[in-house]
């Protein structure tokens, strides 16, 4: 088991024995979806408990994650829009981000709009992860 996969059996226990309400896909809200509140419409809102735990917890998992493989953020192009999308270094193509819920006519898609608006998206969500325009760049190459 490699400590990505470890840490998500303790975060999925963590949320089970503290009643943390599922996504309709059955999966556990991450720590990312929940600190990052205002990118996402939440069906509830986390104790300060729960807001401290989920905070140490996304640090200890990005640090892992860093070192497991690194990841960041980018802005991709969506029609005539943009949309905030994942990229791992050294795998090919990207993750676009979405609605927790695609089907949902009501949940607002906050992952897409003006490039101005999905770059500071973007830039805020990279900088809690220590990763700078110059790393995000050679991790998006790296994809190609």
């Amino acid at each position: 088991m490699d400590n990505v996969e470890a840490l998500s059996k303790i975060y999925d226990q963590w949320c089970k024995v503290n009643n943390m309400p599922k996504h309709e896909n059955g999966n556990y809200y991450s720590a990312d979806d929940i600190m990052l509140d205002h990118y996402q419409d939440m069906p509830f809102e986390p104790t300060t408990k729960q807001v401290e735990f989920l905070s140490a917890f996304g640090k200890v998992w990005d640090e892992v994650a860093h070192y497991e493989k690194r990841y960041c953020f980018t802005d991709v192009t969506d029609g005539d829009q943009f949309r905030v999308a994942k990229v791992i270094e050294n795998e090919k193509g990207y993750h676009p981000l979405g609605k927790a819920n695609p089907s949902d006519p009501h949940e607002l898609d906050k992952f897409v709009g003006k490039q101005d608006h999905i770059r500071a998206i973007v830039d805020n969500m990279n900088k809690h992860l220590g990763i700078n325009k110059e790393t995000e760049m050679q991790i998006k190459f790296s994809t190609f």
